[in-house]
């Protein structure tokens, strides 16, 4: 199990346990491993809102930083630094995913051609 707000993994009886604390009671937990579309889970779990903010979503990505603000977050704290809309940070990390799951693609290829003529 992955809990989204603590971005922890769980096994089931230690989520199980995370549920039924007081302050982790309204986390919501993924089954790791199942096949879900990104549209799907967008619609399930919308983008989380600030912290400091509770009324603003998390739309920047502060580059410097490394994390996500909200908008007033930017202008407070965050806005001699570079940044990033959220939109265009998923794109590049899926378009690097991609491109990583095409390079051990074709690594495993090259392995068991390589285990082949060693047998």
């Amino acid at each position: 199990m992955y809990c989204l707000q603590c971005q922890e993994a769980f096994c089931k009886p230690c989520a199980s346990v995370h549920l039924k604390q007081k302050l982790s009671s309204d986390h919501r937990l993924l089954h790791i491993g199942d096949q879900v579309k990104p549209e799907d889970l967008y619609a399930q779990y919308p983008p989380a809102n600030c912290d400091k903010h509770v009324d603003e979503a998390l739309k920047i990505y502060c580059n410097e930083c490394r994390l996500v603000v909200c908008m007033l977050c930017y202008i407070k704290d965050h806005n001699s630094h570079r940044f990033s809309v959220m939109k265009e940070v998923i794109d590049g990390f899926r378009e690097q995913m991609a491109t990583d799951v095409s390079g051990v693609a074709s690594g495993m290829d090259k392995c068991q051609q390589t285990l082949q003529n060693l047998t």
